[in-house]
């Protein structure tokens, strides 16, 4: 009778310590994850859609925005623009897989230009990209 509280006492006591390490342990802040893709194919392209704006919020824990894109041929320019009005410019040719610092938080503002001879897909994202899948994914490549 008494091995059975000692034994008893002995696994509450064990799992109340896993539980506190589990509770405890130190945890990289979560954030709302984006992902924006944009596809641009040259047979459909038109003046008044060739400039797409959009804004993202970027919330604390979130470090790099990550742009991704690739061309078969032309090319796609991004300006991203943190709260602090600083600009960032990212021309896509070909591939490119390009990481932004995050700095600032709060709203970024960022504009998508093409051109008539664009045909390529974009993604911005606060999530490592897998740059093979999305070229994979990307039928014009194929």
């Amino acid at each position: 009778m008494k091995n059975k509280k000692v034994i008893i006492g002995i696994i509450v006591l064990v799992i109340f310590t896993v539980l506190g390490i589990i509770c405890l342990s130190p945890k990289k802040p979560r954030f709302t994850s984006f992902t924006n893709t944009k596809n641009f194919y040259v047979g459909e392209y038109e003046e008044q859609y060739s400039k797409y704006e959009s804004e993202l919020k970027i919330e604390k824990g979130v470090e790099k925005i990550y742009i991704d894109g690739i061309t078969k041929q032309g090319n796609i320019d991004i300006t991203l623009v943190d709260p602090s009005n600083k600009e960032y410019k990212v021309t896509i040719k070909d591939n490119i897989q390009k990481e932004i610092n995050v700095k600032q938080y709060g709203t970024w503002k960022y504009t998508i230009n093409i051109y008539p001879d664009t045909d390529g897909s974009v993604t911005i994202s606060n999530d490592k990209i897998n740059h093979e899948q999305l070229i994979k994914d990307n039928f014009f490549y194929k």
